[in-house]
């Protein structure tokens, strides 16, 4: 292992990695993913690290293979590249070059699927439940509540993640084994998804001003579904989005359907 006198990374450097992983989509390739963002983050350190020439190139061919993870985690993966790099410039017999891409293809996955699950699945939606009745009630600040709640962990995420992955090292996975992340991962999805239900119940509204005649009492079909479930109408339309989703529908041609449907059934009264 490198010695403390041997240490190259700094305070400084770190940070750096931490301004610049905000950049990581923005060189994308569809045949390497996000590798030539994540190639322009670490180029400077690998610089610093290597300062001759030839190194220099070996150490940035070196992570010119597959990468792609979820956005907001890439700071840990940047941390722990940090470490390996330093020891591989200071010459450490304990790490090999090849570990470099192992560590990375290792956690790329997994840090995917946490943040799919938590910030898609789970956070946005309760940011979301949080801004909206601001936004019922035409408050400007709604937005603005929304992209504060909706950041703030995504930013304190991005900045310890890469103090963190610098630290532990390759003990990083370990440590993420430790935490059953599964676990935390599933009740985040329940807890997004009953979310989202809330959301349908009491911010889509649409009910049906259509009656129907039993005899001399007339019976309106909204009260009707009301009593066999309260909100169907709602559900059934977001059920309905989600199985075009699930058939491939992109979201511009789903609003226009729905746009449609609106329309139609506004003008002959089926909808209100």
């Amino acid at each position: 292992m490198a010695n403390e006198q041997e240490k190259k990374v700094t305070r400084k450097d770190l940070i750096s990695l931490f301004w610049r992983s905000f950049m990581l989509q923005s060189a994308f390739s569809f045949e390497r993913m996000q590798t030539l963002g994540f190639v322009w983050i670490v180029m400077p350190l690998l610089k610093k690290l290597n300062t001759d020439d030839e190194e220099l190139i070996i150490s940035l061919k070196r992570h010119f293979t597959f990468f792609n993870t979820f956005p907001f985690l890439v700071t840990p993966i940047l941390g722990i590249v940090a470490k390996l790099e330093e020891q591989l410039a200071a010459g450490s017999e304990d790490v090999e070059e090849t570990s470099v891409n192992s560590i990375k293809g290792a956690l790329m996955g997994p840090l995917a699927g946490i943040g799919d699950s938590f910030f898609w699945g789970a956070w946005r939606p309760i940011s979301a439940g949080v801004a909206i009745p601001f936004a019922m009630q035409g408050n400007v600040l709604a937005p603005f509540i929304f992209l504060l709640l909706f950041n703030i962990p995504h930013i304190l995420v991005r900045w310890y993640g890469t103090f963190w992955g610098y630290d532990l090292g390759t003990q990083f996975t370990s440590k993420l084994e430790g935490l059953e992340i599964k676990k935390w991962l599933n009740g985040a999805t329940v807890l997004g998804l009953m979310v989202v239900g809330a959301l349908v119940a009491n911010w889509l509204n649409i009910t049906t001003p259509l009656a129907y005649t039993i005899e001399d009492s007339s019976i309106e079909l909204q009260s009707t579904l009301d009593q066999i479930m309260p909100n169907m109408l709602p559900l059934a339309v977001t059920l309905l989005v989600y199985y075009w989703l699930r058939k491939g529908f992109s979201a511009v041609k789903i609003m226009g359907i729905i746009l449609a449907i609106g329309l139609i059934g506004g003008y002959f009264g089926i909808l209100a």
